[in-house]
């Protein structure tokens, strides 16, 4: 993966121009007044920021390569800076300017919810500060240590925390009028920040598809038990609606059939 911007958004490498949208610098500059082809100014080289020494003692550096393996422990002055600040247009201009903030002594990476386990209890064992990256942190103004703090301060990156182990949305359905909370309902559920949800889902559309997916996969494996082979038709659908009927999530579209099956399972 290509290293992110430690001046800007997005991968070095990766750039949005409109040298090949031609309508585009017209409409900037009729709507904004602004020449999109003049270079205002330019972010700071590199090689010209003042980035102090990692201050990482040699007990818990040893402790989180060991947690993670030392391909996971960052030290290096790129990695720290992109990891000091997010990328709000406040943090980019400070950025650009080279008024870095308190740099993170080491980027750690760990992989699985075991390894972040190890990470912090070697951070609270060397006292140090612990700031993750990721998961809408980086817009919303938290990965800044204080510029005072003299203690260790490590950068739990998540990148590699890049699987949906499970979702629990089956308790906690939300009626059709609330649907533009439901996504505030499921964080505060899952103890997540809502960023992390839409990181995962990309939309409340795909909040909402993968939870009915697996509502639906979880109904289909429960239909398996069902023993419908051996009763007459009418029976048998009526044993097949009325199983699904106590899962509020599908007594929306349960419901007419019901009225038209009527009575009891048998």
């Amino acid at each position: 993966m290509a290293a992110m911007k430690w001046w800007g958004w997005g991968p070095v490498g990766v750039e949005f121009t409109h040298e090949d949208k031609p309508d585009l610098g017209p409409f900037i500059k009729e709507t904004l007044g602004v020449e999109v082809g003049r270079v205002a100014s330019a972010p700071i080289r590199f090689k010209d920021l003042h980035i102090p020494e990692p201050r990482l003692p040699d007990g818990l550096r040893a402790a989180l390569e060991q947690a993670v393996t030392a391909a996971f422990v960052s030290v290096d002055p790129l990695d720290r800076v992109v990891h000091a600040r997010g990328k709000s247009l406040r943090d980019l201009i400070r950025q650009r300017r080279g008024d870095l903030p308190r740099v993170p002594d080491v980027v750690v990476r760990p992989g699985s919810e075991d390894e972040v386990t190890v990470v912090l209890r070697a951070a609270v064992t060397s006292d140090a500060v612990v700031i993750p990256f990721g998961g809408g942190s980086s817009i919303s103004g938290s990965l800044e240590a204080f510029v005072t703090e003299t203690r260790p301060v490590i950068s739990v990156d998540l990148m590699r925390l890049d699987k949906l182990l499970a979702i629990d949305g089956m308790g906690h359905w939300l009626p059709r009028e609330v649907w533009p909370r439901i996504v505030d309902a499921i964080a505060r559920h899952a103890r997540l920040n809502k960023q992390l949800v839409y990181h995962y889902f990309g939309s409340k559309n795909g909040l909402y598809q993968a939870v009915l997916e697996q509502a639906y996969a979880d109904i289909r494996a429960r239909e398996q038990s069902l023993v419908l082979a051996d009763l007459p038709p009418e029976r048998a659908l009526r044993k097949l609606v009325l199983f699904a009927e106590p899962v509020p999530q599908y007594s929306w579209h349960v419901g007419s059939l019901r009225h038209q099956v009527g009575g009891p399972a048998s």
